[in-house]
C-alpha cells in the first residue's frame, strides 16, 4: 500500500513515521485491507481541501517541535464529533504516535470494512461498527 506524507510547515512533523505506519498496516489482515490503495497524511488545515478519493484513508494531523499542535494548545489535541455532540481529547505528546497508529488508523480501515460488510444502513452504524473495528484490532496487536 503507498503511503505519502504532504510536506509540512518548517519546524513541524507527523505524530507516526512512515516506517510505523507501514508496520502497522503490516499487522492487519489482507482482506481488510482489500480495495485501500493509499494512506494520505495532511495537516489537519488542509483537510477541508484534501481530495477524497476511493480507496484513501486520510490522516489529518501534525505537531509542531514543541509536542504543541499548530495554532493549537499544547500537547496532543484531537476533534471529532458524534451523535452531532463536538467532543476533544488531549494526550500527551509522546502518546501522539501511539493514537495515530492503533486507534486512527484502524477506525478508518474500519470503515472500509464495515463499508464493505453492509453497515450502512443507518446513520452511525458504519461509525460504530469502525469503532468496534478499532478497539478489536489494538487489543490484539502485538509489537
Amino acid at each position: 500500500m503507498d503511503v505519502r506524507f504532504a510536506p509540512l510547515k518548517r519546524g513541524h512533523h507527523y505524530p507516526a513515521t512512515l516506517a510505523q505506519i507501514k508496520r502497522t498496516l503490516r499487522a492487519f489482515p489482507r482482506e481488510d485491507l482489500r480495495s485501500l490503495k493509499r494512506v494520505l497524511c495532511i495537516s489537519r488545515r488542509s483537510l477541508s481541501t484534501a481530495p477524497l478519493l476511493r480507496g484513501t484513508i486520510v490522516l489529518a494531523y501534525s505537531l509542531d517541535e514543541t509536542g504543541q499542535h499548530p495554532g493549537g494548545p499544547s500537547s496532543c489535541e484531537v476533534r471529532f464529533r458524534a451523535n452531532n455532540h463536538g467532543h476533544r481529547a488531549v494526550w500527551p505528546f509522546d502518546l501522539a504516535a501511539s493514537y495515530v497508529l492503533f486507534h486512527l488508523l484502524p477506525h478508518e480501515v474500519g470503515h472500509n470494512v464495515c463499508w464493505r460488510s453492509g453497515h450502512r444502513h443507518r446513520a452511525g452504524d458504519e461509525d460504530d461498527c469502525a469503532e468496534d473495528y478499532a478497539e478489536r484490532f489494538a487489543c490484539s496487536f502485538r509489537v
